[in-house]
């Protein structure tokens, strides 16, 4: 029977080995984190502009229901989705406002138009978009 050799050194990364891999994984995993703060930003953006283009539709269809004899303004809330909720659900409000109306040139149509405001509850009230939607008569 024989017995293995045994190694009198012991095997191991030195300090400077290991304080150089440190620094190479921190090299690279920093510049990821400040990519990670952009997209969750892009992300909240994103999701912004989809609930204003949800309402922005709720808007259209109140203002056809204007034309056939519905109230002339408008309030509605809406969950984080854009979709109509109310009580603790709803995340956003929009209000919408009737404006002057104006005549086309050659006196053939008028122009409605609605001042459409729409704010975020999460955000501290904050007004996420104001728009003009128009209708013609």
């Amino acid at each position: 029977m024989t017995t293995p050799p045994v190694h009198s050194r012991n095997e191991a990364f030195s300090l400077v080995e290991v304080v150089l891999a440190l620094g190479i994984l921190t090299f690279g995993v920093v510049p990821l984190m400040g990519l990670l703060s952009i997209g969750l930003q892009q992300k909240r953006e994103n999701i912004d502009r989809t609930v204003e283009a949800q309402i922005l539709s709720w808007a259209q269809g109140s203002i056809r229901l204007r034309t056939q004899g519905g109230p002339a303004n408008y309030s509605g809330t809406f969950d984080e989705n854009g979709i109509a909720a109310a009580g603790t659900e709803a995340v956003f409000s929009a209000e919408m406002v009737p404006r002057a109306a104006a005549s086309l040139p050659g006196g053939s149509a008028t122009l409605k138009s609605w001042k459409l405001e729409i704010r975020s509850s999460k955000r501290e009230e904050v007004l996420l978009g104001q728009y003009v939607v128009w209708e013609a008569q």
